[in-house]
């Protein structure tokens, strides 16, 4: 009986089985360069793609909040701009509480107005300037064209008003003065009394303006 066939004895076995073993080495190493091929191409080509994408979600992202809260704030503004195109008359009030001018005739005019109303007698009125505080901003056109454009700063003028009458229209021009549309203080009085029975009195104030 012819013995069996084996790999050990039979060449055309061991050639079968060498050129199994060889192709399914070369399968796995054709699978493994597949795979550190597309790692590399995931790494160097897909990576920095998705990583710059994604930064340019982001960057569009912030952008869409930047513009909507940049129209709420617009909307605001618009409203505020409508408030005070229907608050003109407030404006003005506040223009005449704290000007932006150091006319020393507005403050003569006005305050004269309010010893008539009262029923005194004027017998003087002086505005005083410290010499630093003499500014005067006529001559700056730009500053004109836009009053609040420039960075200002609250300056002082002294008033020295010298009345004549009765102590009840003193009260009434003490009432004028503190329900005026100018913002005054009070800094001293000096009462005398005249022959006549009325009284001379000397007032003593501080109004405010604005100036650069």
């Amino acid at each position: 009986m012819n013995p069996l066939p084996t790999s050990t004895n039979n060449p055309k076995l061991q050639s079968q089985k060498s050129h199994s073993m060889y192709g399914a080495h070369g399968v796995i190493l054709q699978t493994s360069l597949l795979v550190v091929i597309a790692a590399l191409v995931f790494w160097f080509l897909l990576l920095p793609k998705q990583s710059a994408v994604s930064a340019q979600r982001t960057e569009l992202s912030d952008l869409k909040d930047t513009e909507e809260s940049t129209a709420a704030m617009l909307t605001k503004l618009n409203n505020l701009v409508q408030v005070l195109d229907r608050s003109q008359d407030q404006v003005s009030k506040l223009d005449s509480l704290l000007p932006l001018d150091s006319r020393p005739t507005k403050i003569q005019v006005m305050l004269q107005r309010y010893v008539e109303t009262s029923g005194m007698g004027l017998a003087n009125i002086n505005v005083d300037y410290p010499a630093e505080e003499s500014i005067i901003a006529a001559g700056d056109p730009e500053l004109l064209k836009d009053p609040f454009s420039g960075a200002r700063t609250r300056r002082i003028a002294s008033v020295t008003l010298q009345i004549t009458g009765q102590m009840n229209q003193f009260e009434a021009l003490l009432k004028n003065i503190e329900t005026g549309s100018r913002l005054f203080d009070i800094k001293s009085i000096d009462i005398k009394g005249q022959e006549d029975g009325g009284l001379a009195i000397r007032l003593n104030l501080e109004t405010y303006f604005y100036l650069p």
